[in-house]
């Protein structure tokens, strides 16, 4: 698929698995240079900026935040919500908080 593609070439490599230590041969595939940075738009250069303070804002605020763990939890109840969403198998946050929920008494009750 990669032989002969005009983006980069197949080299072989081989070597040593530190695991198992095992011999190895494979290919490789390396991308042939990006080249010149491509020109922009001045209106991108403008969206470039804005995204670019508003990440600047936002490393700010969470350097603030005393224990950024607590937001690990809604952090990823939210990303489960959003990934069960596009594999067309939704769920209401109330009721991923509810199996949440029910999964942390489980837990509790075996300590």
């Amino acid at each position: 698929m990669f032989s002969n593609s005009p983006l980069g070439v197949l080299v072989p490599i081989s070597g040593i698995d530190g695991r198992f230590n095992w011999a190895f041969s494979h290919a490789a595939f390396v991308a042939e240079p990006l080249g010149d940075e491509p020109p922009l738009a001045a209106t991108t250069w403008h969206t470039i900026t804005r995204a670019s303070r508003a990440l600047a804002r936002l490393d700010q605020a969470s350097r603030q935040v005393p224990n950024p763990r607590l937001f690990l939890r809604p952090t990823l109840r939210r990303e489960a919500q959003s990934t069960s969403a596009l594999e067309g198998t939704f769920a209401p946050l109330d009721q991923v908080l509810a199996s949440d929920a029910t999964a942390s008494a489980g837990r509790s009750k075996e300590l």
